[in-house]
Parts: C-alpha cells; structure tokens; sequence
C-alpha cells in the first residue's frame, strides 16, 4: 500500500487479504506507516456538519500512522506477541532494516506460540515462512 493510496483501495485490499492492517511503504520499498481499516474508514465519513471532507480525494497518508512499530528478522516471537498486546492493530509488519518483507499477524503469532513453545527465544526468521 502506498501514502497516495485511496482510502476506497486500501479497503479492498483489506477485504481481499483479510487482514484490518496494511503497512504503508514508499517507492523503494520502505515502511513508513500503517493504515488500519477504522483509519481508512474515517477518510470516507463526513464531516459532523454533513458535508464532505474538504480533502476531495483522501489518501491513505492523511490518516495512517507514521514511523510505526514493526519487527525485525532478529525480533524473536515473545516480542512480537508484546508488541501485538501494546497496538491496536491486528497486525505488524516485518522489516529487514527499513524494508517491509512481510506482516506478521496476531492470529499467526498466536498460532506460532501454541505449536511452537521452543521457538520463542529464536528470532522470526526462524519462525517465519
């Protein structure tokens, strides 16, 4: 998902994914925020007064959440999970430095923690597909 995304494609692509959390990447790759379903939602309702939002044509970086936490390849599961207990997302993405290589969702973590109690001290790579 880019910033200059709509709100509308960020929606389907949730739906299409079933995920509520998409990371946000620039051009090269780069994570720079996460859009949750209720965020994009909001770029679409009107305003209290009835009126549409003054911005014609929103997009996704007008209501993400910049310089998100995400996780590393190095990050090992029981961070995740602690992560995951502190955001209101239901998902967190994976980087390897700045670059997003994957979502790591707290289904999947939860999944993870119950089938694989001796990988909590490995980082995700090891975990991760």
């Amino acid at each position: 998902m880019r910033p200059s995304a709509t709100p509308q494609h960020a929606l389907a692509m949730m739906q299409a994914n079933g995920y509520a959390t998409l990371p946000v990447i620039d051009a090269n790759g780069e994570l720079v925020g996460v859009i949750t379903e209720p965020d994009a939602r909001l770029l679409l309702t009107p305003t209290s007064a009835g009126a549409a939002r003054p911005d014609l044509e929103p997009r996704v970086s007008a209501a993400m959440t910049s310089q998100p936490a995400a996780l590393g390849l190095h990050d090992g599961l029981t961070r995740a999970l602690r992560i995951l207990a502190e955001v209101p997302w239901d998902a967190l993405p994976v980087t390897n430095g700045r670059r997003l290589i994957g979502i790591l969702t707290r289904d999947e973590a939860m999944a993870a923690r119950g089938e694989n109690d001796h990988l909590f001290g490995r980082p995700l790579a090891a975990v991760l597909p």
